[in-house]
């Protein structure tokens, strides 16, 4: 019989981990359960959910990022036809090695669009005096540009910034509504609204995004 190690990862982060894959599992159209038997923690799904609890433990993985994990390697198993073997999916081939990867260049871009977010954010703020949509709706003379067109075509203010910043959402709202030439040069009320979407249930990025922003943050 294989041994048992102790688990190194409290028992209530392995059902948290056990119940992210039932619900991954699911979205991909396979139930995941244990077997019939008295003692569940001495079944091979158990020990699956122990060894992955403690991966996400070592690799420092927080709730958000192990639930993204999850869903990654559940939709790889998928196409690969594993979702059958259960929670032993996950411990195939190289599919742990893969998702990581995977995962891993998906967190360095959510980083950058972060970083990207906060220098867009100081430069408005080192702009507005204080009256970030007025600063936005500011121009030089009556034919010349918004504030916010130019610094939009200039990539001070990214697309991404625009959905997310109230002052921005404001201002494109009120060009919009002016009918201007300049509206064709913005993003649409819409498009920003798509925009967004990406991050519907992403917790992470709207908890950091929403500390960068502030007040001028628009909650998702």
């Amino acid at each position: 019989m294989t041994k048992i190690h102790a688990p190194t990862v409290d028992v209530e982060i392995i059902w948290k981990v056990w119940y992210w894959c039932v619900s991954a599992y699911k979205e991909c159209g396979r139930t995941l359960k244990f077997p019939d038997c008295r003692d569940i923690t001495k079944t091979y799904q158990w020990r699956y959910a122990t060894k992955l609890a403690e991966q996400f433990e070592e690799w420092e993985f927080d709730d958000q990022t192990s639930i993204f994990f999850i869903g990654c390697v559940a939709k790889y198993a998928r196409g690969k036809g594993l979702l059958h073997k259960g929670l032993s999916a996950f411990f195939q081939s190289n599919i742990i090695d893969v998702c990581y990867e995977h995962i891993n260049k998906e967190c360095n871009k959510l980083d950058a669009r972060l970083e990207q977010l906060k220098r867009n954010h100081d430069f408005l703020l080192s702009h507005s005096g204080g009256r970030p949509v007025d600063a936005l709706l500011r121009r030089v003379s009556l034919d010349s540009y918004y504030n916010i067109v130019r610094w939009y075509e200039e990539d001070n203010l990214s697309r991404l910034y625009l959905a997310v910043s109230k002052p921005c959402v404001v201002a494109v709202a009120r060009i919009s509504k002016l009918n201007t030439p300049q509206c064709a040069l913005l993003p649409t009320t819409t498009e920003l609204f798509c925009e967004l979407g990406q991050f519907d249930n992403d917790q992470h990025f709207k908890k950091q995004a929403a500390q960068i922003l502030g007040n001028h943050w628009r909650s998702l």
